[in-house]
């Protein structure tokens, strides 16, 4: 296919033999293409919230919990309607230096939206690239934000991954330790991929770890899985640290974390993720806020 593409670029009516350069070119238009789309995203407000449950795992979390905690996550809604998953554009606006970009318009959107329905939430998760956690910008939008959304800054979470907060130390440490004290919370994603984890943790002032999916979706057939992610809670509570289990996709998981004492769960199972904007819909329709 790729020669054939490129063939018709070329003027048609010839032959082109495929290399690997080839493809790269094919991989630049593509993301050429993508890169476009995100410019007119952000201009046009075709990015749209998305939200999540946190459950806590007692027997009073799981679909029913009182009061639950939000990730928010981000999606694409290109000319047509489509909605597009974040995997489809992220890596390219990363790689484009536009990662911080989007992360800034989410900080900006979900907390005004949210913020209408803050008393029926916890706290809500936001995530953080490593160009969003360098750009000098990024604590001042998150202190306007909370300004103009009147979100409290106890009600908010950050997350980031491990290769994020130590791309560059210095910054990333200092970074953190402003958030914390605005009042925010910090949580570190995917955890326990790095073989350097443990050492990372002692140093990374975070609230929360989020035990790597891959590790709770098979821990019921897969005892080094389940070791791990035992470990993992065992430490994290140790050092004060409240546990999310990612990737809960059915009521034996859920019940797994329960019995090992991680804090909370989230996954399909628990909560398929919705646009913000019906979530707060939701909330409407049942009489739980007025006014919005």
């Amino acid at each position: 296919d790729t020669s054939c593409y490129l063939a018709k670029e070329a003027g048609r009516n010839r032959i082109h033999e495929h290399t690997t350069a080839d493809q790269a070119v094919i991989q630049r238009l593509q993301e050429g293409n993508i890169i476009s789309k995100i410019h007119t995203a952000l201009k046009q407000e075709h990015f749209v919230c998305y939200a999540q449950k946190i459950c806590d795992t007692t027997p009073n979390g799981g679909n029913e919990c009182d009061t639950p905690n939000y990730e928010i996550l981000i999606r694409l809604q290109d000319a047509k309607g489509q909605i597009h998953a974040p995997y489809t554009f992220l890596p390219a606006a990363e790689r484009y230096k536009l990662a911080y970009k989007i992360d800034h318009w989410v900080i900006k959107k979900s907390l005004s939206q949210m913020a209408s329905i803050q008393n029926k939430f916890g706290w809500i998760s936001i995530n953080l690239s490593g160009q969003t956690i360098a750009h000098e910008e990024t604590y001042n939008v998150i202190v306007s934000a909370i300004k103009r959304s009147g979100m409290p800054a106890d009600k908010l979470c950050f997350e980031i991954t491990e290769t994020a907060a130590i791309t560059n130390p210095r910054i990333g440490l200092a970074f953190l330790n402003k958030l914390r004290e605005l009042g925010c919370k910090v949580a570190l994603d995917d955890f326990g991929t790095g073989l350097s984890s443990y050492e990372y943790l002692k140093k990374l002032p975070v609230d929360i770890l989020k035990i790597d999916g891959q590790f709770i979706k098979n821990m019921l057939d897969d005892k080094l899985d389940l070791a791990m992610v035992k470990s993992i809670n065992e430490i994290a509570h140790l050092m004060g640290k409240k546990t999310i289990g990612e990737f809960v996709e059915n009521p034996e998981i859920f019940a797994k974390l329960n019995e090992i004492g991680i804090d909370y769960g989230q996954g399909y199972h628990l909560h398929k993720p919705c646009s913000v904007q019906s979530l707060i819909e939701t909330y409407q329709a049942s009489g739980a806020i007025q006014g919005v």
